[in-house]
């Protein structure tokens, strides 16, 4: 059990257990993942987590993510961890497995920022749908972010357990010692490193899963589903939860524009937020900075930073615009032609 939570060998070893019991060919139909979920995915995230106390209990878990590739090819394995303490009558171990499939982009990419992840405050998590009515009975987090369907196993217990306040890091100890060098997780999740042969037990168990092809309904249901969630204003940040969706906001500003960019985005945002810009002007800025697909990235980000309620209104009405502007543009790409 120790080298699960100390070395990536042990981490691999758990997550491709956790995938072979989560997805048990055994479990009755309506007990099963989708096997849509895994297709549509854009990452995946394994948790081992142990929790050891009596009132007082103290957890303490690592795992690794992969992401999928532009070629559809899992990525290396990148180290997290999570540890934490609570309150509760237990008494005795309890080892817990954790799977967070990745729905966005934005998701794996929150894997690769420095500090802390937060549930919640970074990272939306609902529990994951079962079996044929999984679309009916998908959960959606209130936010209007695209939730990351979690699952767990214990003591052979299945459930969408929530992550809701769990704090998640990148483990650069355990990535360095694995790979022999100082390695970012950026480096691992997008490829610059080979799928090491340590691994290959977990790909063959990724591939075993997805070999089943996709029915298309899940697809479709969470489409259907998602879009009234997906065009409701996020909540505002509050507490420590607004140092974090400003400092993830910041590393998303850097991976496209350099520290030039996060240096015009933070005078932008002070002149904003104190009213020596208009809106017009700050919309303006968004548009001439940020592709389309760059802006549906950042601006349900930066609308959680905005108190003013007037503010969050306008940039978000720009937000469905863009959306809705996207939209359009990819029908009219992909409609048949006369001509």
């Amino acid at each position: 059990m120790t080298d699960q939570i100390t070395t990536m060998e042990g981490a691999i070893r758990a997550a491709e257990q956790t995938l072979e019991h989560i997805f048990n060919p055994n479990l009755e139909q309506d007990k099963r993942i989708p096997i849509d979920l895994l297709h549509e995915a854009k990452g995946l995230a394994f948790l081992t987590v142990i929790k050891i106390g009596l009132i007082w209990t103290g957890k303490v878990g690592t795992g690794v993510v992969i992401s999928k590739l532009p070629d559809r090819r899992w990525s290396a394995p990148s180290a997290i961890g999570t540890a934490g303490m609570g309150f509760g009558a237990e008494m005795g171990a309890q080892l817990i497995e954790f799977m967070i499939i990745l729905n966005s982009d934005l998701a794996v990419k929150s894997f690769m920022q420095k500090g802390q992840l937060s549930a919640g405050a970074n990272l939306e998590f609902a529990a994951g749908p079962y079996g044929r009515a999984a679309g009916a009975n998908a959960n959606f987090s209130a936010s209007g972010i695209a939730p990351n369907y979690t699952y767990s196993h214990s003591k052979g217990l299945f459930g969408g357990v929530g992550l809701q306040g769990s704090g998640i890091v990148a483990r650069a100890d355990i990535n360095k010692k694995f790979y022999g060098r100082d390695i970012t997780p950026t480096e691992i999740l997008t490829g610059a490193v080979d799928q090491p042969a340590a691994a290959s037990q977990l790909y063959d168990a990724l591939q075993r899963i997805v070999s089943i092809p996709p029915s298309g309904n899940v697809q479709n249901l969470k489409q259907k589903l998602m879009s009234p969630f997906t065009d409701r204003m996020p909540a505002a940040a509050v507490g420590p939860d607004v140092q974090l969706v400003y400092d993830r906001v910041l590393h998303l500003i850097e991976g496209i524009s350099g520290r030039t960019g996060v240096d015009e985005f933070k005078t932008s945002c002070k002149d904003y937020g104190q009213n020596r810009c208009t809106d017009n002007q700050f919309v303006d800025y968004l548009s001439s900075k940020f592709t389309a697909e760059q802006t549906l990235e950042l601006v349900p980000e930066i609308v959680k930073l905005l108190q003013d309620a007037d503010k969050r209104k306008y940039v978000w009405e720009y937000y469905l615009n863009v959306k809705a502007q996207s939209r359009s543009a990819k029908h009219a790409a992909t409609s048949p032609s006369l001509f």
